[in-house]
């Protein structure tokens, strides 16, 4: 006899727009269930799949890619299915832009249409990008902060319409590692892809900026083109992240922050600090990621 599943199964799905130079277009959607389990080998089993479908299509209507993919990311949670919001925006990836082999393709203006906090950089690795609450500014290789134009452009960069639903203060002074074990406490279904902000007061703080990459088949490595800033006794603001490890083709595992002094003169990417009271902010609702495609 067929088992019956249950309404409230959870779901995964993606979508991927394509069409060609004649302006025929292929639309693929690909929704499978996520029952109980290995949660990363079930979505990256299904998005193999869903691949080979794209090839198949591809194959039978040639096409070139426009637009963006689409992931609908699963409600899988440890009670069950819950209605959730929001969209993780993201252009390209991390790893591609760090090499150099990235152009920037997304406006600021763009960005700002998805969201109104997030992290990045610009255009050719150029500095930092910070979002805080939809005004956008650029930490640059000498450490100034500058305000970009809305037609500055970023070839990495994730956002999102900031609706925190965890919102509680720093129990204690906690080092880097110690401050994301609490945030896994705090959140942790690490099947989530969660976006935080977090003002408070640093007994120290070690962040990075970059120069621009030089480009071209052999890029200057950012271990040569990075400079570190060092700050203590400061006050102010990070923004980050934690991506899912089943998104690990287009994303760091994990937690990434960038900084901002309050006299907004002063950040950068981090690579350590230590922090001694503060206010923790975090959005986990998210349900859909959209990726634009690396140029």
């Amino acid at each position: 006899m067929r088992s019956q599943k249950t309404a409230h199964e959870p779901k995964a799905g993606i979508n991927l727009y394509v069409r060609n130079d004649t302006h025929s277009a292929i639309n693929l959607k690909w929704v499978f269930p996520m029952p109980d389990g290995n949660f990363s080998a079930n979505i990256q089993s299904n998005l193999l799949h869903f691949i080979s479908l794209l090839r198949q299509s591809v194959h039978n209507n040639p096409v070139k890619l426009s637009h963006s993919l689409l992931l609908t990311l699963p409600l899988w949670l440890a009670g069950g299915c819950q209605s959730v919001s929001g969209v993780v925006f993201q252009v390209s990836t991390p790893s591609h832009v760090e090499q150099g082999r990235v152009r920037a393709s997304t406006t600021l203006s763009e960005l700002k249409s998805f969201g109104d906090m997030g992290i990045g950089t610009f255009d050719r690795h150029d500095g930092e990008l910070i979002l805080i609450n939809g005004d956008f500014y650029r930490i640059t290789y000498n450490g100034d902060v500058k305000i970009p134009s809305a037609s500055s452009s970023s070839p990495y960069a994730v956002v999102t319409k900031f609706e925190p639903n965890l919102d509680t203060s720093l129990p204690g002074p906690m080092t880097r590692e110690q401050l994301e074990r609490h945030l896994d406490k705090l959140i942790p279904n690490r099947n989530l892809f969660c976006v935080f902000y977090i003002r408070g007061n640093f007994r120290s703080m070690r962040a990075r900026s970059q120069r621009a990459s030089s480009g071209g088949s052999r890029p200057t490595p950012l271990q040569q083109r990075q400079s570190i800033f060092e700050f203590t006794d400061v006050y102010g603001t990070l923004v980050g992240i934690r991506a899912p490890e089943y998104l690990e083709a287009v994303n760091t595992p994990g937690y990434q922050f960038t900084f901002l002094n309050e006299e907004r003169n002063g950040g950068g990417k981090v690579i350590d600090l230590f922090m001694t009271e503060g206010r923790i902010r975090a959005d986990t609702r998210h349900e859909r990621f959209q990726l634009v495609f690396p140029k």
